[in-house]
């Protein structure tokens, strides 16, 4: 049963962040105003897990910048710590720009996540002394986390939880575009375990050829653009129940990959015979649902598509 409901805003010309928080029971609402710099903007909002605060993440536009022909995120943001009973604010300064608050990992903590790295939230707002290095520190910064292992080497997009204490991550091209990979991390062990591409050899060689043909035929910025459309999308991620498996969905080619976590590598890919939008699991735990003009039903065990 749901207590509150928490409605954030953002007021422009006021350079403020207006948060209320509705007492469902009670029918009573209360207004927070969280006072924020020029070109700030809320990236996401979550309640703590018992219930009692709610964080408010937000970054500092305006530094958005090219460095060595790559765009570069904003260099910082906030934090804020909304006591739901009391009312009081808690504004806790970060050295990296958040894009997202998501929720992550059995028991479902929260975490914040920049481009370089995410940490865990505690459930009185603390943010946890270690984090997850996402991508390689910038040369000039002396950073805590290691310089070795893997790295996304792109932006971080959507995240699930995976089994107890994995994730997975889709990683995001420079511009925003899908890169067909995607990132699985140890919540427990704060690593990157492995980078997964979801499509196979052939497909890459066939993007490729698609490229060369549109900047022939149309011309180098036009058809950059056009082969850019013509790559498939990684828009959705699902996992099943036991951890064992997750999966990606690709629109455009209309397939989904199924990834091993204890191998951290695709198994099989699963061409759908129609037009599918988005993935998840049944209730039952026993069919990965596709979604479209009608859904169709793959078995998590088998992973075969069921007529």
């Amino acid at each position: 049963i749901y207590k509150f409901l928490f409605v954030a805003a953002e007021d422009h010309k006021q350079r403020l962040a207006v948060v209320n928080i509705v007492d469902i029971e009670k029918r009573a609402a209360t207004r927070h105003d969280l006072s924020y710099p020029d070109e700030a903007t809320i990236v996401g909002t979550a309640l703590s897990p018992n219930e009692k605060f709610l964080f408010v993440a937000s970054e500092e536009k305006g530094k958005v910048r090219f460095q060595g022909g790559a765009l570069e995120h904003p260099l910082s943001g906030v934090l804020d710590v909304v006591d739901v009973e009391h009312g009081s604010t808690i504004r806790r300064e970060l050295s990296e720009a958040p894009t997202q608050l998501v929720r992550l990992g059995s028991p479902r903590g929260v975490w914040i996540m920049g481009h370089q790295e995410m940490r865990a939230i505690a459930e009185t707002g603390e943010l946890s002394n270690r984090s997850i290095a996402l991508n390689k520190p910038r040369k000039s910064e002396k950073d805590a986390a290691s310089s070795e292992g893997e790295f996304l080497r792109g932006y971080p997009g959507e995240a699930i939880t995976v089994g107890q204490d994995h994730a997975a991550i889709l990683i995001n091209g420079t511009y925003g575009t899908t890169s067909h990979r995607v990132a699985l991390l140890d919540l427990k062990e704060l690593r990157v375990d492995g980078i997964v591409s979801t499509r196979s050899a052939l497909e890459k060689v066939g993007a490729v050829a698609r490229g060369v043909i549109q900047v022939a035929t149309f011309g180098s910025i036009l058809g950059a653009v056009l082969a850019m459309n013509l790559n498939p999308e990684n828009v959705a991620l699902a996992a099943r129940p036991d951890g064992q498996f997750f999966y990606t969905l690709d629109t455009d080619a209309q397939q989904v990959t199924v990834i091993d976590v204890q191998t951290a590598a695709a198994v099989k890919r699963i061409t759908l015979d129609g037009s599918v939008f988005a993935i998840g699991v049944s209730l039952d735990g026993k069919h990965l649902l596709c979604y479209g003009k009608k859904i169709r039903k793959i078995d998590l065990e088998s992973h075969m598509m069921e007529k």
